[in-house]
């Protein structure tokens, strides 16, 4: 073998050994650039959600699922916690005729013909030309009695929502069988229907950011879920001032009951706080972050910025 035929073999085999080495080198870069990409979709958790409430839960959530071995909950679960919170909240109208409605409960299939416990029931649409497919969502709501603050000149009806209907199919022109998806008080006969995307799109408006008012803002404490005199941690509210008077939601309003000394001078006495998740046209809800004593209707509820 003369050296020429070395020489040739010696560079050949530089040059296998320089492009292997380069393909693995490639490999390796392209393999790093997939897993930092992967990392990041896992461990860059970025809150979108508008709401300062779901990042401090999703934080909470974390923490909890690393120390317990409890999985993690999404930002999707966490809005839909939040938004079941605001779906079950009581809230103000003028008057329920006011509220649009599709329809209203007419009857259920159940043998003892009880809305009690009814797992079915019939709606009965307004318009005959209104189509609902099956598997469309509806929410049943009804009155729960008045919201009275003299002091404030605020009278209004106590609204709720009773149940999350899904209905099955139609069986008459205007008649529909809808199975009960969940119920959270009972369902008078005759109660008014309407779609459940209508609270979903309430709730989406809610949640964007607003710029929070430059001037104090007082209004007071209308009342909260019925069947309960005071209110605590985690309750929500209706407060008596909305939109029409600056309130946006991500305010959070200082709570103050109103006592009168023996000298009958004014008293007010720091009871909590409670942050505001949705602003109507002329009250909003809160919930109640902290209270050093039960919060009842009447208190003062200031906020400052």
């Amino acid at each position: 073998m003369n050296l020429a035929t070395i020489n040739n073999r010696v560079g050949f085999l530089t040059m296998l050994l320089s492009g292997l080495l380069t393909m693995g080198v490639a490999q390796w870069v392209v393999a790093g650039t997939v897993d930092v990409k992967k990392d990041n979709g896992v461990i860059v958790v970025s809150p979108t959600s508008n709401d300062e409430d779901d990042a401090d839960t999703l934080m909470s959530a974390e923490k909890g699922g690393q120390d317990n071995g409890r999985e993690e909950t999404s930002p999707e679960d966490l809005n839909e916690l939040n938004f079941n919170y605001f779906l079950t909240s009581g809230y103000a109208a003028n008057d329920i005729k006011n509220i649009p409605s599709i329809g209203h409960i007419d009857g259920t299939p159940e043998l003892d013909n009880s809305l009690s416990a009814a797992k079915s029931v019939y709606v009965l649409v307004n318009d005959d030309k209104m189509k609902l497919d099956p598997g469309v969502r509806l929410i049943v709501f009804g009155d729960g009695g008045s919201l009275t603050v003299k002091i404030a000149n605020f009278y209004k009806r106590f609204i709720k929502n009773l149940a999350v209907l899904r209905v099955r199919e139609q069986v008459g022109k205007q008649r529909y069988l809808a199975d009960v998806e969940n119920s959270f008080e009972l369902i008078p006969a005759g109660s008014p229907v309407k779609f459940y995307d209508s609270e979903r799109n309430l709730w989406d408006k809610a949640r964007v950011v607003k710029t929070l008012p430059s001037e104090t803002i007082k209004c007071y404490v209308a009342g909260g879920e019925r069947g309960h005199d005071t209110w605590n941690q985690n309750d929500y509210l209706i407060l008596t001032a909305g939109k029409k008077q600056g309130v946006v939601e991500g305010m959070t309003f200082q709570l103050f009951e109103i006592t009168f000394n023996s000298d009958n001078r004014k008293e007010r006495k720091r009871r909590g706080w409670a942050k505001v998740f949705y602003a109507g046209g002329s009250y909003c809800l809160a919930q109640i972050l902290n209270d050093s004593e039960s919060i009842a209707s009447g208190f003062e509820a200031v906020y400052k910025p």
